[in-house]
């Protein structure tokens, strides 16, 4: 987490906010370790293969409560491997994610622990054996919703390549080689139209959350 850019009035809250960062980095390598012992690789295959600097990124959001009807942020898959959301307030929490039959499931934590969700390049490495995340917010209390978002998207330049131990007959490789600067990139260029003209998004500013440059 760098130190440039950070605004003179705020020394004391970025420290706290690297403190956080570092904390939830830590998290992500255990993560990462038991997600390696799963699929019968050493504990330390993916750390050791791409998250040697990862782009590891803290996004701070605040959801209003939503109307009848509406979403605070729609259905969507996180692009990166691994993201830990930390929600502040229970009756304000409103995370939900899709289970296979196509419902929605609400994700109940308490204030002090994360949620793991798995993105696109998990499921592209593991040839879909760990699943990307469906997941959306939906706040219907009469409470902001406030979130820490960690996103952990692997090296630039980390190569992303079905596992072989995740391909056989049954199931051969269903996507081709990348790396995950280049998916992140095609997918920033995937989202420009559509968030510039419903959100009033634009690349510099995904670019800012997700610390990739457009392709």
């Amino acid at each position: 987490m760098a130190d440039e850019g950070v605004p003179e009035p705020l020394p004391a809250f970025y420290c706290k906010l690297r403190s956080f960062h570092s904390a939830l980095l830590q998290l992500s390598r255990e993560l990462l370790r038991g997600l390696s012992l799963a699929l019968d690789l050493p504990a330390d295959h993916f750390e050791s293969h791409a998250f040697r600097k990862p782009i590891a990124k803290v996004l701070l959001a605040c959801y209003p409560p939503a109307g009848e009807g509406d979403q605070s942020c729609g259905a969507h898959t996180d692009c990166g491997f691994l993201t830990l959301v930390c929600q502040d307030r229970l009756e304000a929490q409103g995370l939900q994610v899709q289970k296979p039959d196509g419902s929605w499931l609400s994700v109940k934590t308490d204030r002090y622990t994360p949620v793991a969700n798995l993105g696109d390049l998990a499921q592209r490495w593991t040839n879909d054996v760990f699943r990307s995340s469906v997941h959306r917010v939906l706040n219907a209390s009469a409470a902001p919703r406030w979130s820490a978002i960690f996103f952990n998207n692997m090296d630039e330049d980390a190569e992303v390549e079905c596992l072989a131990t995740c391909v056989d007959r049954e199931r051969p490789s269903k996507y081709r080689k990348t790396t995950c600067g280049e998916y992140v990139a095609a997918k920033m260029q995937e989202m420009r139209s559509h968030l510039s003209k419903e959100q009033g998004t634009d690349l510099a500013e995904i670019a800012e959350t997700t610390g990739l440059r457009p392709a």
